[in-house]
């Protein structure tokens, strides 16, 4: 039972979650592929939905260094982020 609550809690890179956060796109990357769905300010927005509402949660839990953002209207994955 302590090997399944330390795999939770410290992933490896072979991870379900990490290959998750890995095949979306970086930010950059992102505004690059949809120029259209940056508003005037430079701030993107989804590109399913043209939501502006968005939602930052960490891989792993809500201090993980590893960001997804996702689309609070239509709960689409839309880049990830290192901080």
């Amino acid at each position: 039972m302590a090997v399944i609550v330390y795999f939770w809690i410290f992933p490896s890179s072979n991870s379900p979650f990490t290959l998750l956060w890995e095949d979306l796109p970086k930010k950059e990357q992102y505004m690059q592929e949809h120029p259209t769905e940056v508003n005037a300010e430079g701030s993107p927005q989804c590109f399913h939905c043209h939501s502006d509402k968005l939602l930052d949660t960490g891989l792993n839990h809500f201090t993980d260094y590893r960001r997804i953002t996702t689309c609070t209207k239509c709960k689409s994955r839309l880049w990830r982020e290192q901080l």
